[in-house]
């Protein structure tokens, strides 16, 4: 191995470190795909409760023959392959000293304070920041880290080529760190680094920032229904396959920064910022009469556009329409309860073109 050899530590007394700097003096604890870490750490995992039901609580301080119960446990509750709930757990007897809340006025102790910890994954804010998933290497790359991650042939066998790599790995995260601590700077938002999941939550930032507030808080009597209409009406992707196992040719289709293009066209940044919304209601003849004339070249027209914002009850013909089922957590689906049509055909856009069948149904109930 080049240049000096590196002081090894045992796993207790690393967790030892942790144990002091993480959740004692309340550190920053940096990793990349921290869930990955701490399940190689742990001696023991079971199933996480209470606000992390659906993870797992990981054991890392063992004593005798079981856990330490005076040294807490780390959650995690993955949310995607980029996101992650992390947390400490509340240990059995603890200072006073852990039961003082950060940012507390009084610097006094609560009772029911539990210390969670301040976790950062590089994974999840290289995915905040950049709107993408990323690997360390990719991460690096992106990044322009100076020492980015290298490969090794054989993992798993301790070796002097092995133990350099992994100091080469904490070596690339540190400086990812560095870099992405330093493009986070750049956001004039007030938002803990360690909550930045996704891009949706520093661009919800940005609003705090621009004092926008919620339409709820700027107009408390406007009719929530509608903000039920207007989130059941919201479909932000579908994934679907209605046929399985048999190759059939498929037509790939995607919208180039669909979101911004539509928003713009909408202009439904003007609902965002109005001190009122007025829903004006009665008008489904109007705007009955207004869709059976639209037709696919109004739509290259910008003013077609500023004429959409409707709430519109669409009855299924036959199509292919976002819709929203209750989740089954024992099946892992959510149901499309539309169902076929009235022929036994499950909706298909190619069946409707071939048989020539008329558009989808608009219910004109005020």
């Amino acid at each position: 191995m080049d240049g000096p050899r590196p002081d090894l530590l045992t796993t207790a007394q690393f967790l030892t470190k942790v144990f002091d700097l993480a959740y004692r003096a309340r550190c920053l604890l940096v990793a990349f795909n921290f869930p990955f870490d701490i399940s190689r750490l742990a001696f023991n995992s079971t199933n996480a409760r209470r606000r992390f039901t659906g993870g797992f609580s990981f054991d890392l301080w063992p004593y005798r023959d079981g856990r330490n119960r005076f040294r807490p446990s780390i959650c995690i509750k993955q949310i995607d392959s980029k996101r992650a709930l992390k947390g400490f757990t509340r240990r059995e007897e603890p200072d006073e000293e852990d039961m003082i809340p950060d940012g507390s006025m009084t610097g006094r102790p609560e009772e029911d304070y539990t210390f969670r910890g301040n976790f950062l994954d590089l994974r999840t804010l290289a995915f905040a920041l950049t709107d993408r998933g990323h690997t360390l290497e990719s991460a690096c790359e992106e990044f322009d880290v100076e020492h980015g991650k290298e490969t090794v042939k054989r993992h798993g066998v301790v070796t002097e080529e092995y133990i350099k790599y992994n100091l080469r790995d904490v070596l690339a995260t540190s400086e990812l760190a560095i870099k992405l601590l330093e493009e986070y700077q750049k956001h004039p938002i007030n938002l803990q680094i360690t909550k930045a999941y996704s891009p949706a939550s520093i661009g919800k930032s940005y609003l705090r920032a621009m004092s926008i507030p919620p339409i709820l808080e700027r107009q408390p009597d406007f009719p929530k229904r509608y903000i039920g209409h207007a989130q059941s009406a919201f479909f932000g992707g579908r994934t679907s396959a209605h046929i399985r196992k048999v190759a059939v040719s498929v037509v790939y289709t995607d919208f180039l920064s669909m979101y911004p293009t539509v928003n713009s066209l909408m202009n439904l940044w003007k609902f965002v910022t109005a001190e009122e919304v007025v829903v004006q209601e009665h008008c489904a003849d109007s705007t009955y009469d207004w869709l059976t004339e639209l037709n696919p070249p109004l739509l290259f027209q910008q003013q077609t556009w500023k004429e959409l914002p409707a709430f519109v009850q669409v009855i299924p013909n036959g199509e292919i329409l976002p819709s929203r089922g209750r989740y089954n957590p024992e099946t892992n689906d959510s149901p499309d309860r539309s169902g076929p049509d009235d022929r036994g055909r499950l909706p298909t856009h190619t069946q409707r073109e071939a048989d020539g069948t008329h558009a989808h149904k608009i219910a004109r109930d005020d």
